[in-house]
């Protein structure tokens, strides 16, 4: 077989587990979504609020979003306290709500990332979607947790073909 159908082949086996699977979005992907709307992590969020992807949520990690977005309100990003609201409120909306049953803590050396970790093996191990993926890859040895960038997983959940 060629390599190119080989790959096409993965891709089409890996988009499948990934099409029916929410996944985690660590806060990094939302703040860097509002930064710029030039990269992954602005389109990775455009799809979360057209409903083609679905994002598990946690009452801690909701209140991490807000709490880290008014850090960085009208700083780094170029929204006001109440446009942040909005934004979490809307993410309520489009998000599936997971109650944590188990505490693993502390696992990680930031506790901010615990609480990422309890919620994807909640969802049964969804993939955590995160520009940190060397603060999480023990939950990948550990729990077989996918950690992926926004890029890595829009191209595949969609097939993109990238020489």
């Amino acid at each position: 077989m060629e390599m190119k159908q080989e790959c096409f082949l993965f891709l089409t086996i890996f988009s499948t587990i990934y099409d029916t699977t929410m996944v985690i979005m660590d806060t990094n992907i939302l703040l860097s979504a509002l930064r710029s709307s030039r990269g992954a992590s602005f389109l990775f969020i455009e799809k979360v609020f057209k409903k083609e992807i679905q994002i598990a949520i946690s009452v801690p990690l909701i209140l991490e979003y807000e709490m880290v977005l008014n850090r960085h309100s009208n700083e780094s990003i170029p929204f006001s306290s109440k446009e942040i609201k909005q934004l979490i409120n809307g993410l309520c909306k489009v998000g599936i709500e997971k109650e944590i049953k188990y505490l693993w803590r502390p696992f990680f050396k930031d506790s901010k990332d615990d609480m990422v970790l309890e919620l994807a093996i909640a969802t049964n191990s969804a993939p955590i979607i995160t520009f940190n993926k060397k603060d999480f890859k023990q939950a990948n040895n550990t729990f077989g947790i996918d950690i992926l960038n926004p890029l890595e997983y829009l191209k595949i959940k969609e097939l993109l073909w990238v020489h």
